[in-house]
């Protein structure tokens, strides 16, 4: 702006206001603990009606969250006469990930539009496209219609998050089809004991964990149904014949629940199938790797063999329990 001009219009009594066109800020920092602050900013203005502002550009803005690093943003506020938010562009990773949001009475209106952009959370996987709406309301962020795409496969559910909380405690539901493992294997360099392509529901609380920048889960409910997959080090037919568990063992399905609590996953009412053999039973894994579980399983012959194998050991080193 005409500096001049503007001292001429604050300083003197005319009732007309003066425009800015936009203001140009760099590299600002918000922490999470002044996230809340953030609606009154914009409408500070009100309070001197000689100046009117009608856009904020923000290059590099950074949130200083507890227990997640996200990238650096760019912003545009578009102010209103009154020079409160009429709207909020905000865009990353090359206009990768775009956030709009405007205001609905007491809350705020929000959507997502994502394309190939990889979340900041480790294993970091690539969403190749995502779609979200929600709300902010009361510090809390929820997303009530989530779409996406990933590796070949599709991803709907909702999920709300506490922005004031220490560690982003978050809840949800999520419904993920035909999501084929080993591709997403492969493009995160993870090391995965079944291969196929998962179908897998359920509900979930988690915190982040900054220190690991990995999601932190607190409980988890949820059913799976994987097609045309393999167990990878486990050959459950050669461990009915000889008592060794290594190997791989095809399947045409497997099915079951996983639970999380306590620092344990539980793999309950399992049901494997593969042309000649059938197999159920149940795993539990600990955070220490730690696997106890017994198989039931059956070889489809003229004269059928079966077997209950209890197994234990830790992941990488499976054994049968004698």
């Amino acid at each position: 702006p005409n500096l001049m001009i503007l001292k001429d219009k604050l300083f003197n009594e005319s009732a007309s206001s003066y425009e800015i066109d936009a203001i140009e800020i760099e590299q600002f920092n918000i922490a999470q603990k002044d996230i809340y602050r953030m609606k009154s900013w914009a409408g500070a203005s009100t309070r001197d009606q000689q100046l009117q502002l009608k856009k904020i550009n923000i290059d590099g803005l950074s949130f200083n969250l507890n227990k997640l690093d996200l990238p650096a943003f760019d912003v545009a506020l578009m102010l209103d006469s009154a020079g409160l938010i009429k709207t909020a562009e905000i865009s990353a990773a090359e206009n990768r990930l775009l956030i709009n949001i405007k205001p609905a009475k007491d809350n705020y209106i929000i959507n997502i539009d994502a394309q190939r952009w990889r979340l900041p959370l480790y294993p970091y996987p690539i969403l190749t496209k995502l779609n979200a709406n929600g709300v902010i309301s009361d510090n809390l962020l929820q997303l009530n219609e989530i779409e996406a795409t990933l590796y070949n496969g599709s991803l709907k559910g909702n999920f709300e998050t506490d922005l004031t909380s220490s560690t982003l405690a978050s809840s949800g539901k999520f419904d993920a089809e035909n999501i084929y493992v080993g591709d997403m294997a492969d493009e995160l360099k993870l090391n995965t004991h079944v291969d196929g392509k998962l179908n897998i529901s359920g509900d979930f609380m988690l915190d982040v964990d900054k220190l690991a920048n990995t999601i932190a889960l607190r409980q988890l409910q949820s059913k799976f149904y994987v097609d045309d997959g393999r167990l990878r080090k486990v050959n459950i037919g050669e461990a009915m014949r000889s008592g060794n568990l290594s190997g791989i063992t095809d399947f045409t399905s497997l099915k079951g629940n996983i639970s999380y609590s306590n620092e344990t996953y539980r793999f309950s009412s399992l049901a494997l199938k593969d042309k000649q053999l059938f197999a159920n039973g149940y795993i539990n894994l600990t955070a220490d790797q730690q696997v106890t579980g017994v198989i039931n399983a059956k070889i489809a012959l003229k004269r059928p063999i079966s077997a209950r194998l209890a197994i234990t050991g830790k992941l990488n080193a499976l054994r049968l329990k004698k």
